[in-house]
């Protein structure tokens, strides 16, 4: 028990400090990055876990997302088949060295006999809270594009490296195959999301990037080769088609692109499906709108047809946008 005066002011009582009023520390702010080299920080700070193995079964309980997990699992982190003699003992010890660094965070490893559990909320675990953005965005794809856009965007940017990149394994690896797929679907998706908004020409440069990284990848193509023909690049939309078709034949012996092929061929066909999306009709009359601002030779000047640029740009920005989907990628994007 502490007792303390304040000797400065008579009036003020004595104050008794006990186990029910002393004072609350704040918690730290421990998050859980499993997207690159596995690392836990506090307040934004790395923490130092230490040996490999520390790391793995961190990076282990971590995935698990509070679910107990049984020690053959675990130790399959640790060492590849057939196990090392002694690999049990050395596993205890690795789970001893764990607890020590975890309870330094505020967080208690838990054992259940054969079973471990590591409890930690989901939203401080990097790929708990990717898998939650990405899942709620799928459900407003066609429906909130602005919003699901905005989800896949935080998810992804979580996502910028290899699942656990600083660890080796067959096990790690079978993982990491999975969560590129899925950030690789989540990319496509946000692609897709939009154009459907009409941000062709901001989305060139993603897709290019995304082409460039993955150049046999056809759906990453196939997006590429709409945003340039919206973009009235369509030189560069077929460029991207013929280096895709001749990377196939050198490398794979075959050129079967069915569905860039129709692709293409509704590009030259000018298949008004593959048309930017209408823009959202706006109240000519309303405060701030275009009509209201300007006068009336302005108003003339803005509805006057374009006359610059090529036949196909011209006719390409004059035709009607029809409502049916080629690919998925059109205006009614099928998810």
């Amino acid at each position: 028990m502490l007792r303390d005066r304040n000797c400065d002011d008579p009036k003020t009582e004595e104050r008794v400090m006990t186990e029910n009023n002393l004072p609350v520390l704040p918690q730290p702010d421990v998050r859980f990055r499993l997207y690159g080299p596995t690392e836990v920080t506090s307040d934004g700070l790395p923490v130092d876990l230490g040996e490999p193995k520390v790391r793995a079964l961190v990076g282990a309980l971590a995935l698990a997302g509070s679910k107990q997990v049984r020690r053959e699992e675990l130790m399959a982190w640790l060492w590849e088949e057939p196990q090392p003699e002694g690999a049990r003992a050395e596993f205890y010890k690795v789970v001893s060295k764990t607890r020590k660094r975890l309870e330094n965070l505020g967080f208690d490893l838990r054992r259940d006999g054969s079973l471990y559990q590591l409890e930690v909320p989901a939203d401080r675990v990097d790929v708990h809270v990717f898998r939650r953005d990405t899942q709620q965005a799928q459900q407003l794809l066609g429906k909130d594009d602005h919003q699901a856009v905005k989800l896949l965007r935080r998810a992804l940017e979580l996502a910028n490296g290899d699942l656990m990149a600083d660890l080796e394994g067959r096990r790690i690896d079978g993982l990491r195959h999975q969560m590129n797929e899925t950030r690789r679907l989540a990319t496509l998706n946000m692609a897709k999301a939009r154009l459907r908004l009409g941000q062709h020409h901001e989305l060139i440069g993603d897709l290019t990037g995304e082409h460039i990284r993955h150049p046999g990848d056809e759906m990453i193509a196939e997006l590429l080769m709409t945003t340039l023909h919206r973009a009235g690049r369509q030189g560069d939309a077929q460029r991207v088609y013929r280096e895709l078709r001749r990377r196939l034949q050198e490398t794979l012996a075959t050129d079967n692109l069915r569905r860039l092929d129709d692709l293409y061929q509704r590009m030259l066909n000018h298949d008004p499906e593959l048309d930017p999306p209408a823009e959202e009709p706006v109240d000519a009359d309303a405060p701030g709108s275009a009509k209201a601002k300007d006068g009336p030779d302005e108003q003339v000047r803005r509805e006057r047809p374009k006359t610059t640029g090529s036949e196909v740009h011209i006719e390409f920005n004059k035709k009607v946008i029809a409502p049916g989907s080629v690919f998925g990628i059109s205006n009614t994007f099928r998810t």
